[in-house]
């Protein structure tokens, strides 16, 4: 015999997991930049939650007049079968890009863009999404969302004219000039997110790790640790810890800090390629816009 208490409470759950999931969709909606992450994840939980749903509904009504009004529902909802399929040609196409080196900026694109990097044959796949990105990058769109952060942004008012002209030389492939320029202005911008976020200080023109109280960090002998160079700034942050900017950390620490000595130093220009002058211009774009949400609270 069905049970209608039974039923009704059960029913009062699942509208609270409906709601619970409506609110967080439209709390993703907040930031443009950063939608993709979170329709993601909630796209997870979602799949999940309907085929909970559709399995504890079918175990519970054998018999009963409602049977007509849950079928109806439970057709409106998405397929979690295919939900999942399009899932894991989301996390195929990052592996690919990750593997590339532009995992970094995977929470930038939307699903049906990411999704393309799957119809790359493998042979030529390393110069596709370069290829692709680079269009991206050279767009209108692209450098006017870009130049925004820096025109909102007092602080990062003062790299536009710098900004400007190594996004020109980067949308003329002079990637000679775009690239060294890129990289002063990615240590730039997180030398001034360490400071603003309290995690350095600077002491007569030089980098000072700090403690969450404030105070100097201080190594085994008790003396304030230097951050002496951007592979120290980027080790004794938080960068690592959060979300949108450890693809950036591990970036860099992997493979981009060894490019960058090399070129600056000027001991080797045989990194200065379209990829490496992409990769600056994304991180750049990430940097300056994280900087701005912190600055905007």
């Amino acid at each position: 015999m069905f049970n209608d208490n039974r039923y009704s409470d059960f029913y009062k759950d699942l509208n609270i997991k409906i709601n619970k999931i409506k609110k967080n969709f439209m709390k993703s909606f907040s930031d443009l930049n950063y939608l993709f992450k979170n329709i993601q994840r909630q796209t997870r939980e979602l799949s999940e939650s309907i085929a909970a749903i559709t399995y504890s509904m079918n175990n519970l009504i054998e018999t009963s007049n409602y049977r007509e009004i849950v079928t109806e529902f439970v057709s409106a909802l998405p397929d979690p079968v295919e939900l999942k399929k399009h899932m894991d040609e989301i996390e195929e196409a990052e592996k690919i890009l990750d593997s590339k080196g532009f995992g970094f900026a995977n929470h930038l694109w939307t699903m049906s863009f990411i999704k393309e990097f799957n119809d790359i044959p493998k042979e030529v796949s390393s110069a596709v999404v370069t290829n692709k990105l680079l269009s991206v990058t050279r767009s209108e769109s692209f450098y006017k969302e870009l130049i925004s952060f820096f025109q909102s942004s007092p602080i990062l008012g003062e790299r536009k004219e710098i900004i400007d002209s190594a996004y020109l030389a980067h949308k003329k492939r002079n990637y000679l000039l775009s690239v060294p320029v890129m990289l002063t202005q990615i240590e730039g911008i997180i030398s001034q997110m360490l400071i603003l976020r309290g995690e350095a200080k600077v002491i007569e023109g030089k980098f000072y790790a700090r403690n969450s109280d404030g105070s100097l960090k201080l190594n085994k002998n008790e003396n304030p640790i230097k951050l002496t160079g951007l592979k120290w700034k980027i080790d004794h942050s938080k960068f690592k810890d959060d979300e949108n900017l450890s693809g950036i950390a591990n970036s860099i620490s992997n493979k981009l800090i060894f490019e960058r000595n090399e070129i600056l130093h000027g001991q080797s220009i045989e990194h200065i390629k379209p990829k490496l002058s992409t990769q600056c211009l994304l991180i750049i774009f990430i940097l300056s816009n994280e900087l701005r949400h912190y600055l905007e609270g």
